[in-house]
């Protein structure tokens, strides 16, 4: 079932590997997980959070207010915490590792 949900998501990430290889890169059970959570609104928003776009530049793309975007990254933000275990972190610290995790498998 989990290589199911990996190619599902993933089967165009390509890991280059020492200059010349390229190996499938499969996600941890941790980023599909929190990935499988994710509405599709959320999943859009993060989708261009980590392309580098801002909250601004997010809403206009997506012709929704920019109230509507934070709070998309919020519940995203929340469900990360839930399925990486810092429930109890609440800085913005916790953000930027969510981005920095899910980057390579967001990217088309």
């Amino acid at each position: 079932m989990l290589s199911y949900i990996a190619d599902r998501y993933y089967s165009n990430y390509i890991h280059y590997t020492h200059g010349r290889n390229f190996t499938k890169s499969t996600p941890p059970i941790e980023i599909v997980t929190f990935l499988e959570s994710l509405t599709d609104c959320e999943r859009s928003v993060l989708k261009l959070v980590c392309d580098g776009l801002s909250s601004d530049d997010i809403a206009l793309r997506l012709f929704v207010e920019k109230c509507t975007i934070d709070t998309h990254r919020k519940k995203a933000i929340d469900k990360w915490r839930d399925a990486s275990g810092n429930s109890t972190d609440k800085s913005k610290r916790v953000g930027r590792q969510m981005v920095r995790s899910v980057r390579p498998y967001l990217r088309s």
